[in-house]
């Protein structure tokens, strides 16, 4: 897919018809998702690994978690590490289309440092005990630069199940 716009349409009442742009990518076959869920210890982390190719798409990336305690969340930019983990198979959103994404996603890497953080935020709050959980997400979401490496970090605060979902568009 290239370009945000699409040509315009008419139905067969000559009315105009726009389809919102992520709709239109799920259509194309440009949308693709992956989720993964652990229960974890108090301090521990889910860390899903983030490498967009030299490919001339752009990757618009959303990302949402839903945790049993309090859990904070991350996204970084610039990561370094001693293993890249277990790679996820994406799967595309669009079920007729057969086309592969071009960014890659692993589970579990060993990372050393990060260089910069894009995201921190909390969801949940209170033990498991004695809290409750909660959801958070990136509202509005990012394009990812060319040949790059992202961490996306959901870090219990409080033991718990913790689950992420990972949706991104190629353009």
């Amino acid at each position: 897919m290239s370009g945000l716009q699409r040509t315009p349409a008419l139905d067969e009442h000559q009315h105009l018809v726009n389809m919102p742009h992520d709709n239109d990518a799920v259509h194309q076959g440009d949308v693709y998702t992956v989720s993964k869920w652990l229960n974890l210890g108090a301090g521990s982390s889910l860390d899903v690994l983030i490498h967009t190719t030299n490919a001339s798409e752009r990757m618009h990336i959303n990302a949402i978690a839903d945790v049993e305690a309090e859990s904070a969340l991350y996204l970084y930019e610039g990561i370094n590490m001693v293993a890249s983990g277990t790679s996820l198979s994406p799967y595309n959103n669009s079920r007729c289309c057969a086309d592969d994404s071009k960014m890659s996603l692993r589970v579990s890497p060993t990372v050393t440092s990060v260089d910069t953080t894009l995201l921190s935020t909390k969801a949940g709050g209170g033990s498991h005990a004695r809290g409750f959980g909660g959801s958070a997400d990136i509202l509005n979401h990012f394009i990812l630069a060319p040949a790059e490496t992202y961490l996306f970090r959901i870090s219990a605060v409080d033991a718990g199940w913790v689950s992420s979902q990972v949706t991104w568009h190629e353009e």
